[in-house]
């Protein structure tokens, strides 16, 4: 394996670093306010990601029994449920300590792995990968869980850096798929993304045009694109998260759509693919 799995470990550490900062500072009211995610509170989504990072160090599953809720619709949703809903009566405190104990651990297990190890082949929430590419996952997956505590205290942070510029570019990914297929632009239609950060360098950009019936991202275009979608890296992941209303976004002036109108509607209402 010739990648350095050291920058991926150091930015995960550093979301860790910024939710416990987050949270130490929290009211007893604000970790039980919801957040975006159905059914969840601040609390609730410190205890997932203590349940994530407790199945990978490898401890056993809470005994816990579930109550069916209307937002757990598979297995994955199932086995997150019973982590949450074994810390529901714990104190904010407890929970906290909890987190520290495990990100603590956990950072010295990934610190001391091989590259062999980091290389691996294991199934990821994307499919098979390395263990390497689950935790640049992880990274993803915590860093949009802490903006999901975020918005629910009204405490913006963590919006610049690597762990933001992470976020944008596994979005970015997927963009592909989701001009081509879920939004099903025409045939060389196009769609340019800006996205700006909370720190001085440029806002990243992508293009993506179909052709042959499938979304392409290209390195350059000459024409006008179809669409032009402009926000800020928060907005935009949390619609590719599905946490935020697409619509509601484009009329508080956080989402600019410029183009073919009828296209730029069809690519915000489609852009939720993260499960």
């Amino acid at each position: 394996m010739d990648e350095d799995p050291k920058d991926t470990i150091d930015v995960l550490e550093s979301v860790w670093a910024s939710i416990d900062e987050l949270c130490s500072g929290l009211s007893a009211h604000e970790w039980d306010l919801p957040t975006d995610c159905p059914g969840w509170t601040v609390k609730d989504q410190v205890s997932h990601i203590i349940g994530t990072e407790s199945m990978l160090a490898g401890k056993p599953t809470p005994d816990q029994e579930v109550v069916p809720r209307p937002y757990v619709k598979n297995r994955i949703g199932e086995m997150n449920e019973v982590h949450v809903e074994a810390r529901r009566r714990l104190p904010p405190e407890e929970v906290l300590a909890e987190f520290r104990s495990i990100t603590q651990e956990r950072l010295e297990d990934l610190r001391n792995m091989s590259l062999e190890e980091f290389g691996r082949q294991v199934m990821t929430p994307e499919g098979p990968g390395s263990y390497l590419d689950f935790m640049k996952i992880r990274v993803f997956d915590c860093w949009v869980h802490e903006q999901d505590i975020r918005r629910a205290v009204k405490k913006p942070g963590n919006l610049a850096g690597k762990a933001a510029r992470n976020a944008v570019s596994r979005c970015f990914k997927a963009m592909p798929y989701v001009v081509g297929k879920k939004a099903a632009f025409p045939e060389g239609a196009s769609v340019t993304f800006v996205i700006s950060y909370r720190d001085t360098p440029p806002p990243d950009k992508l293009t993506v045009t179909v052709k042959s019936g499938r979304g392409i991202a290209v390195d350059s275009f000459e024409a006008l694109p179809s669409v032009k979608f402009r926000s800020d890296v928060g907005t935009y992941v949390a619609l590719c998260s599905g946490r935020i209303n697409p619509r509601t976004s484009l009329k508080e002036g956080i989402v600019e759509l410029a183009g073919d109108e009828t296209l730029g509607y069809r690519l915000i209402d489609n852009l939720a693919f993260v499960i």
